[in-house]
């Protein structure tokens, strides 16, 4: 996620929200052409192919923050 430009991580979330071209394109006030290049740009440096790649991979990143988490927080409540 650190390689997406601010831009890119915005249209990545409207994605993942289930938003079309035409709406991420009427939210950011920007045209479709351009959010369709924001979503093959951010697709190409996730190394995914699909919106349901982009969605799963949010959820993927997601669950792996939460497991990060709670190790953390098992791990100061033992000391």
């Amino acid at each position: 996620m650190d390689a997406l430009s601010r831009r890119e991580r915005e249209v990545y979330h409207l994605v993942v929200k289930g938003l079309l071209v035409k709406q991420i394109a009427f939210d950011l006030g920007i045209s479709h052409q351009t959010v369709s290049t924001y979503k093959r740009r951010l697709k190409e440096k996730l190394g995914l192919e699909t919106d349901n790649a982009v969605v799963k991979h949010y959820y993927k990143q997601r669950e792996l923050k939460l497991c990060k988490l709670v190790r953390q927080n098992s791990r100061s409540k033992r000391f």
